[in-house]
């Protein structure tokens, strides 16, 4: 249930007191600390990140307009831990050279290309071409966050399907969100996109297909995992999980 946030001190004690023991409890600090973010594997298996990341509904996050200089930004409504998954970054993969003319076709804006590298090869994700076919109505929150080489708060962890941003320390609500990598700005000149990833990117060898992996790999996730579970059961499970959110 919680792979993927840490649950917070009230939640895990509210939670043992909702079991009635009376003797040899567990202490809700102990278990807390020892909490650890979950791996890539567990990541990708995690019915709930699959079913956010198809509808993209990130909970506890707000895009905030500072105007015309600043552009928009990503503000956290809700309290975050180290290792928490806050939102993936959706788009298009496309090739280096793709991705370098779609950074190069904006001059008034700041261009939302990320460059990683596949193997021995530069790709990119396209969130710049919005709104995507899949989310028409959607304003996608990994394009907004900013970003900051001193004051990043987020990390870009690449797994098997997707992208996700990782907090890298623990935070209150009403902290604006920052990221390490560079989402590349028409205002930057990216004269060595090769060794700009290798220099931002920690993440190993990764191939995708050129396809819109958030929504079609999180279909085949879903679709994979909920064929073993019991239909009738399936809505006890989601308002559990929003039960133990409150």
């Amino acid at each position: 249930m919680y792979r993927c946030t840490k649950p917070s001190l009230e939640t895990f004690q509210r939670k043992i007191e909702r079991q009635g023991w009376e003797s040899n409890c567990p202490k809700a600090g102990e278990i807390v600390s020892l909490w650890k973010p979950a791996s890539k594997n567990e990541v990708e298996e995690d019915r709930k990140i699959s079913r956010t990341v198809q509808h993209l509904r990130w909970r506890g996050l707000h895009i905030k307009d500072f105007g015309s200089e600043k552009g928009f930004g990503v503000f956290a409504t809700r309290r975050f831990s180290k290792g928490d998954i806050v939102c993936d970054y959706h788009g298009q993969v496309v090739t280096k050279g793709g991705g370098l003319r779609l950074v190069h076709s904006k001059t008034d804006e700041m261009g939302c290309v990320f460059f990683y590298k596949s193997g021995d090869t530069i790709m990119a994700i396209d969130a710049q071409t919005h709104p995507c076919q899949c989310h028409p109505d959607v304003d996608i929150i990994g394009r907004r966050i900013n970003h900051s080489r001193k004051r990043f708060n987020l990390k870009p962890k690449l797994n098997q399907a997707r992208l996700n941003f990782q907090t890298v320390m623990n935070y209150m609500k009403s902290v604006k969100l920052f990221t390490s990598f560079l989402l590349c700005q028409t205002n930057v000149t990216l004269q060595d996109p090769e060794k700009h990833n290798q220099i931002k990117m920690y993440i190993d060898n990764f191939s995708v297909m050129q396809k819109n992996f958030s929504k079609q790999v999180s279909k085949e996730i879903a679709a994979k995992r909920w064929t073993k579970v019991d239909h009738r059961n399936l809505e006890d499970d989601v308002e559990a999980g929003a039960l133990a959110e409150a």
